[in-house]
C-alpha cells in the first residue's frame, strides 16, 4: 500500500510540474497584454491561489485541470473574437502556448496583408516589371493555400497601385470562399480612379469593410447582413449606392466616410445598432438626416463655405459629438445642442460664425473649444466636473456655472500692424483664472521657461505671443507633476509662486544632479527619464534676471531654479495639446 500511494504520490507532482510550465506561459502571455486587459490583476490572483493550493494534494490540481479545460472548450469563434483584440500577429500566435484547441484556432486564424510599395522597396535584386509579378504570384500563392487547407482568413488588407486593380476580384473571390471577415482595400491615389470590380456579392461572411481610392460606380444587389463597420475614404461614389449599401446592413455600427465625391443627401433611419458616424469634408453634401436613437458618436467637418441642412433631433442618445464647420451659425447650434440631453462630450472647431453659445447639457464632461474666430462667449451650465480645451487668438469669456475639473490653454497671437497683440492684453484669460480656478495650480509655458503658480490668487502672464497654460488639480501629486514637467521638454528655467503651505518648493529643492541614475532600465536614450540628461541645476532668487524684470519680478516671493541639460533638447517640439486624428472623436 506504501509503494502504491509513493507512486501516485510522485505522478502527481509530474503533473503539477507540468501544469505549472502552463500556467508560467499563460503569466507571461498575461504580462504581455495587461495594457489591453483589466482583468489583468484578477488573473494573477486566481494563478497565485492556485499555486499555494497545489501543496494540497491530487483534489487541487483535478480543480487546476478544470480550469484550464475551460479555457480550452471556448468555442473557435469566441476564441476568434478575442484574437482579434490583439494588435498583432505575433501577439496572437503567442496564445497557441494555452492549449492544442488554441493552436489550432491560431491556425485558422489568419490576418494577410500584402503592401506593394513595400514589397517593391525590399525587393531590390529584380526589375520592378519583376517584382511586381513576384508580388502578385505571392497573393496568389498565399491566398490559394488557405483555400486549400480551408483556412478562414479573418483580415485581408491589400496596399496596391492602380496597375494591380483588375487582380482585385480573383483576389477577394478567393479570400470570400473562405469565411472572410474583415477587408481593407487602399488603391494609391492618381488622377483616375479605378471602378471597383464587382465582387462585393460573394462575400457573405463580411464584418468589416474598408475602401480607399476607388470609384464605386455599380453595385450588385446583396444584403450585407453581418456587416458592422463600413470605412469609405477618398472614394468617387454614387449617391444610390451609399443608400443601398447601408440600408441592406442592419448590423452596422460604425460608418465613416472621409474625402469622398458624389454624395449629396445621406439619410439613415431605422437602425437598432448604429452607434458611430463621421462624414468629413465630403464634398456636395447638401442634408444629413438621421433618424437613429441608438447613435452616440457624430463627427461632421466640412470644406470651408459648404452649407448642409443637418437633422438630428431623433439622435436623443448621443453623447461625442464634433462639429467643424465654418458656415454653421451659433443660432442653429445653439438649437440643435437642445436635442442631445445626455451629452457627454463637445468638439467645436473652426466654427467661425459662432459668436456667443448656449450650452445648458447638464452631463458634459468635456468641452474643446479649437480656433473658432469670431467666438466672444460661452454661457455654460453644467452639473458634472467638466475639462475644458481652447485653443485661439483671444480668450472668450465663460460666463454661467462651470464645475470646472481641468483646462488647457493654448493662446497664439497673430501679428496686428506689425507687432503683436499679447495674449495678456485681454482680460479674458484672467477673468476666467480668477472666477474658475481659484486654488488650482496654473503652468504656464513659454520659450524655455516654466511658471508654476500654485495656488496662488494673483496670476501675471509674461508677454509672449505663444503661451500654452494647463490648470491642474490641486490635489495632484507634486513629484509627480515635477517630473512631467521635467521629462516633457527639458526646460531651461522653471519659477515657482507658492501659497504659504505650497509642497512644490519642498519636491524642488530635491532636485539634483545624479552621477550614475539607476532609475530606468532602458536601454534606448529616448525612453530614459529626466535625470538621465541633468547637468546642473541651481536655485537663485529674481535678482539680476533681465528678462523677467519687467513684468514679475514686483511679487514679494519668486523661487527660480536654472536647469542646464546634456544633450540639449528644443522645447518647442513638445506638444501639449494632440490634435484630433481623422478616426474623430
Amino acid at each position: 500500500m506504501e509503494k502504491r500511494f509513493v507512486h501516485k504520490q510522485t505522478k502527481t507532482a509530474d503533473d503539477m510540474d507540468a501544469e505549472q510550465t502552463k500556467l508560467d506561459g499563460l503569466t507571461s502571455l498575461s504580462q504581455v497584454h495587461s495594457s489591453r486587459r483589466k482583468r489583468k490583476r484578477n488573473d494573477i490572483e486566481t494563478i497565485d491561489g492556485i499555486r499555494k493550493m497545489q501543496s494540497k494534494g491530487v483534489k487541487t490540481v483535478e480543480k487546476e485541470v478544470e480550469l484550464v479545460d475551460e479555457i480550452s472548450g471556448l468555442p473557435e469563434s469566441v476564441i476568434h473574437h478575442i484574437l482579434s483584440f490583439l494588435r498583432s500577429a505575433k501577439e496572437a500566435a503567442r496564445t497557441s502556448i494555452l492549449s492544442k484547441k488554441w493552436r489550432d484556432a491560431w491556425k485558422s486564424f489568419s490576418v494577410l496583408t500584402f503592401d506593394e510599395r513595400f514589397f517593391l522597396k525590399t525587393e531590390v535584386d529584380l526589375s520592378r516589371d519583376n517584382r511586381r509579378q513576384t508580388f502578385i504570384d505571392s497573393i496568389d500563392n498565399s491566398l490559394r493555400s488557405h483555400l486549400a487547407q480551408n483556412l478562414g482568413i479573418c483580415k485581408l488588407v491589400l496596399r496596391i497601385t492602380p496597375k494591380l486593380v483588375p487582380y482585385l476580384k480573383q483576389w477577394v473571390e478567393m479570400a470570400g470562399a473562405n469565411g472572410l471577415g474583415e477587408l481593407d482595400i487602399h488603391v494609391e491615389i492618381t488622377h483616375q480612379r479605378y471602378k471597383v470590380p464587382p465582387f462585393m456579392h460573394s462575400i457573405k461572411t463580411l464584418t468589416g469593410l474598408r475602401l480607399h481610392g476607388l470609384n464605386w460606380s455599380s453595385f450588385e444587389a446583396s444584403e450585407f447582413k453581418n456587416l458592422q463597420k463600413l470605412y469609405l475614404r477618398r472614394l468617387q461614389v454614387d449617391q444610390q449606392i451609399i443608400q443601398q449599401l447601408v440600408s441592406t446592413s442592419p448590423l452596422l455600427m460604425d460608418l465613416r466616410i472621409i474625402e469622398c465625391l458624389g454624395l449629396k443627401n445621406l439619410e439613415i433611419s431605422g437602425f437598432q445598432k448604429l452607434e458611430r458616424v463621421d462624414l468629413y469634408q465630403c464634398h456636395g453634401l447638401k442634408t444629413i438626416e438621421f433618424q437613429v436613437t441608438s447613435l452616440k458618436t457624430f463627427w461632421y467637418c466640412t470644406k470651408k463655405y459648404s452649407w448642409c441642412k443637418l437633422n438630428l433631433e431623433s439622435c436623443t442618445s448621443l453623447k461625442r459629438l464634433a462639429i467643424e464647420d465654418p458656415s454653421m451659425t451659433d443660432t442653429f447650434f445653439n438649437k440643435l445642442l437642445v436635442s442631445f440631453p445626455i451629452l457627454e462630450k463637445l468638439d467645436l472647431s473652426r466654427c467661425n460664425k459662432f459668436k456667443i453659445i448656449e450650452i445648458s447639457n447638464a452631463k458634459l464632461r468635456s468641452l474643446g473649444l479649437r480656433s473658432c474666430k469670431r467666438l466672444k462667449a460661452v454661457d455654460i451650465d453644467t452639473l458634472t466636473p467638466c475639462s475644458l480645451d481652447y485653443t485661439g487668438h483671444h480668450m472668450v469669456y465663460v460666463l454661467g456655472r462651470l464645475h470646472l475639473n481641468k483646462a488647457k490653454f493654448s493662446l497664439v497671437s497673430k501679428k496686428e500692424d506689425g507687432e503683436y497683440n499679447f495674449p495678456i492684453r485681454n482680460i479674458g484669460i484672467q477673468s476666467f483664472l480668477r472666477c474658475h480656478c481659484n486654488g488650482f495650480k496654473i503652468i504656464v509655458w513659454f520659450c524655455k521657461t516654466v511658471i508654476i503658480y500654485d495656488g496662488s490668487k494673483e496670476i501675471f502672464l509674461p508677454p509672449s505671443p505663444n503661451l500654452k497654460l494647463d490648470v491642474i488639480k490641486p490635489s495632484t501629486d507634486v513629484k509627480d507633476l515635477l517630473d512631467d514637467l521635467l521629462t516633457k521638454g527639458h526646460p531651461e528655467r522653471i519659477m515657482v509662486v507658492p501659497s504659504p503651505s505650497s509642497e512644490v518648493l519642498k519636491v524642488l529643492h530635491r532636485i539634483e544632479r545624479e552621477a550614475d541614475p539607476s532609475c530606468c532600465s532602458y536601454i534606448n536614450s529616448n525612453r530614459k527619464c529626466w535625470r538621465h540628461f541633468l547637468e546642473d541645476a541651481k536655485i537663485m532668487n529674481n535678482a539680476g534676471v533681465e528678462d523677467i524684470s519687467g513684468w514679475f519680478n514686483f511679487l514679494d516671493q519668486v523661487t527660480i531654479m536654472n536647469l542646464r541639460w546634456e544633450p540639449p533638447m528644443h522645447f518647442g517640439k513638445v506638444s501639449h495639446h494632440k490634435k484630433d486624428s481623422d478616426q474623430g472623436l
